[in-house]
């Protein structure tokens, strides 16, 4: 990453973490992903910034 670039959104960092995840085969395909607040108290990430991430996941499905 270059210096001047802006860090990536929580949100989306959180999106990209659990795709990789589902792709290294960590989460299996269609089975259920931790709760909003299982995410939110683990990664300190506000509930609004974890349903972000679950709502681009869900577009891509």
């Amino acid at each position: 990453m270059l210096q001047n670039e802006p860090p990536l959104p929580k949100y989306y960092r959180l999106y990209q973490m659990i795709h990789q995840q589902i792709e290294r085969g960590e989460l299996p395909v269609n089975a259920r992903l931790p709760t909003e607040e299982e995410y939110c108290h683990r990664y300190n990430f506000s509930r609004g910034t974890v349903r972000k991430a679950f709502d681009a996941l869900a577009q891509e499905a």
